[in-house]
């Protein structure tokens, strides 16, 4: 046992300390989710800005200009105005906006 679980269990508050130990894994384990949720956002929010601008170069350059089929930008029109983009978006912002939804008050 390290040296603080020994004194924890002499002083007789080994009880407390566990709870306190796992309360510390739970809370690291929070914020690992939360910043690799932060990352996914930021990285798909990226990924559809420059989709976004890539649609829309295509819309304004001259034709001799443009490198993407026909296809390749209808795939990517569906993907910017599908409801995916948007739902993604709003579940990842929308418990921030109001810290009352998507909490339990369980405990």
């Amino acid at each position: 046992m390290a040296q603080w679980e020994t004194e924890a269990l002499e002083r007789g508050d080994y009880d407390e300390f566990v709870r306190r130990a796992e309360h510390r894994r739970g809370e690291l384990f929070r914020d690992t989710a939360n910043i690799l949720a932060r990352l996914a956002a930021i990285f798909i929010g990226g990924a559809l800005i420059a989709a976004a601008l890539l649609w829309f170069w295509h819309l304004l350059a001259p034709e001799s200009w443009q490198y993407l089929t026909e296809d390749q930008l209808a795939d990517i029109q569906t993907v910017l105005f599908s409801g995916l983009a948007a739902g993604i978006a709003q579940s990842y912002i929308r418990p921030r906006l109001n810290p009352s939804e998507g909490h339990s008050n369980n405990g």
